[in-house]
């Protein structure tokens, strides 16, 4: 001690223990700590005694009360971990000390740099003002001896969605946290909350969650990035309400790469999206529990937002024949689910993945590529805009798809409403029965076109009673058109190579230019307005009740005396009667 014009300085003590033994006598005294602990060479600074403070706890770092009961307080702008006791190094286990460090900042900016920083157990971020960090700090756990079910919280998970939630929280930088393996579950980062300004988190190599966000509301998240994370219960990214919703949240990038099965979940309301990078994922079994439109009985991904948006993904599974930890890969084909609402997908690059959507209402998905895609009931009023279906689409019912490049086009039972506007398709493939009005609009179809069915009410002997109207090809180009016994179609206008029609396909053809035109078995199609290069046969229908006043005009020359043109004269039986004749 010295003194210096009536105050006692005291000039400088080793460590935190030995403060805790010096009681000094007048307000603002100074003393100097060396070091945290003796050996330590950081966490010591300067404090001062605050002789009107009689009720601050000793927090470890930022208060330190004397034996005689003199609060000591720290003299700094930014406490530091090492402040709390936490050595640099990542050589001793932090957690304590950076519990202590957190609980002191409460209302105040935390940062972790300059260490990477062992832990133990949860760190609770709820209650602190900002967060800063970077490539320096890195969490690095080991999941075998870790005592929690999260390692870094931003808001309670045990509560509900209205409880524990954390209030303007900022991440200036990134916030990484490692696993050291996946022996055995735990999960990475749970947030709940509202007014979040994240920069960066990253979290890597855990068996459960990477990143959940629960009733997250009204923030702003640059990137997040999860690597290795998921299994075949837990999503390595989960994005939902918890009892309410996850709503007015922009998310600039999203990258989950390498996960165990279960990539992403994301639910939610009024959300903004702007990126999901989604490769290389390990689907390491086949049966997750899960039920799907497609039949799939695992899911990679499911997005289930309302009136929000994501602008830009990609989509994979690994090739290869084993995951990282060994356990052999089955498919690199990805599940992937559609539910979303009054939302709008963009620019989906989902080449070798199997898309099921079976609820949502007035949602576009843009520039879609999918090996297959399933779209059923109670999914209403869906528009795919410029898909690129490597295998089969399988529509249901108030459905719109324009400028497709598909392979397979396949409506499903009893589908109704689909609209399909320009593009082009290799394969068209009915399978099941359709209720109708399902239209073709400027779309070339390269391969045979064979039964399509018919709506209910028009079977294989007469239309009257149809309650919609059967497929409709509006200036189409076609290849070959055959039918099948009893199916039902309208073609107008447009170009078709070959028409060689199967007993009583009961197609229409309004002005339609033909390169050969033929038929064989029953005749049951009518004909206005065609022209054909070549006839190989022509007639009225004598096999199918039209209603009456229905007329047909002949495709090909006449010899003199021969009808050109025929009208119905009854419903309830064939009975076409020349009109106009050569």
């Amino acid at each position: 001690m010295s003194n210096s014009e009536g105050l006692n300085l005291i000039s400088r003590c080793k460590d935190i223990a030995t403060l805790r033994t010096i009681n000094p006598t007048e307000n603002l005294q100074l003393i100097d700590v060396a070091e945290y602990t003796i050996g330590g060479k950081v966490g010591g600074g300067y404090f001062v005694y605050d002789i009107t403070d009689t009720n601050s706890i000793d927090d470890g770092g930022s208060v330190i009360v004397a034996t005689g009961g003199a609060r000591w307080k720290r003299r700094t702008e930014q406490l530091l971990p090492v402040h709390f006791g936490a050595v640099p190094g990542n050589s001793v286990d932090a957690t304590e000390a950076l519990r202590r460090y957190i609980s002191a900042s409460e209302n105040r900016t935390v940062d972790f740099r300059g260490s990477y920083w062992t832990i133990s157990g949860t760190l609770d971020l709820m209650k602190v003002s900002g967060v800063i960090a970077d490539n320096s700090c890195i969490f690095k756990v080991n999941p075998k001896e870790f005592n929690g079910e999260w390692v870094i919280t931003i808001g309670d998970p045990t509560l509900k969605y209205n409880q524990g939630r954390a209030n303007r929280v900022v991440i200036i930088g990134s916030l990484i946290v490692d696993s050291t393996s996946r022996d055995v579950p735990l999960n990475g980062v749970y947030l709940k909350g509202q007014w979040f300004n994240i920069g960066h988190i990253r979290v890597n190599n855990f068996n459960g969650i990477g990143i959940k966000q629960e009733a997250v509301w009204d923030s702003t998240i640059d990137r997040m990035s999860i690597e290795l994370c998921g299994n075949s219960t837990s999503f390595a990214y989960s994005q939902e309400g918890g009892g309410d919703t996850h709503n007015t949240t922009h998310i600039k990038s999203l990258q989950v790469e390498q996960s165990y099965n279960k990539a992403i979940k994301m639910t939610g309301a009024r959300d903004v999206i702007n990126n999901v990078h989604c490769e290389r994922t390990y689907i390491t079994t086949l049966d997750d529990g899960s039920k799907t439109t497609s039949g799939l009985t695992y899911i990679t991904c499911y997005f289930g937002l309302g009136n929000s948006i994501i602008n830009q993904g990609i989509i994979d599974a690994y090739a290869g024949l084993k995951a990282p930890d060994g356990t052999p890969c089955l498919t690199a084909s990805t599940s992937i689910v559609l539910a979303m609402d009054f939302s709008t997908m963009n620019n989906i690059s989902a080449a070798e993945s199997v898309v099921s959507c079976g609820f949502g209402r007035q949602s576009e998905y843009n520039g879609f590529t999918v090996k297959d895609i399933y779209i059923a009931e109670p999914a209403e009023k869906i528009t795919l805009r410029s898909p690129r279906i490597t295998g089969t689409v399988y529509l249901g019912s108030e459905v719109i798809v324009e400028n497709g490049v598909i392979n397979k086009l396949t409506p499903r039972n009893n589908a109704y409403n689909i609209i399909v506007s320009g593009g082009s398709i290799v394969t068209l493939d009915y399978t099941q029965n359709i209720r109708g009005m399902i239209t073709f609009n400027n779309v070339t179809i390269s391969e045979d076109i064979l039964d399509l069915r018919a709506p209910a009410g028009s079977g294989s002997g007469t239309s009257i009673g149809a309650l919609y109207s059967p497929t409709i090809f509006n200036n189409c180009n076609l290849n070959k058109v055959i039918g099948y016994f009893g199916s039902r179609a309208i073609f107008n206008g447009g170009r078709i190579a070959t028409v060689a029609l199967a007993s009583q396909s009961a197609f229409e053809f309004y002005n339609v230019k033909v390169n050969t035109f033929g038929y064989s078995g029953n005749r049951a199609f009518i004909t206005r307005g065609v022209q054909a290069d070549t006839v190989i046969a022509w007639s009225a229908p004598t096999h199918y009740i039209w209603p009456v006043g229905t007329i047909t005009e002949r495709v090909g020359g006449a010899a003199s005396g021969v009808g050109i043109i025929y009208v119905n004269r009854g419903s309830l039986a064939q009975d076409w009667m020349a009109i106009v004749s050569v």
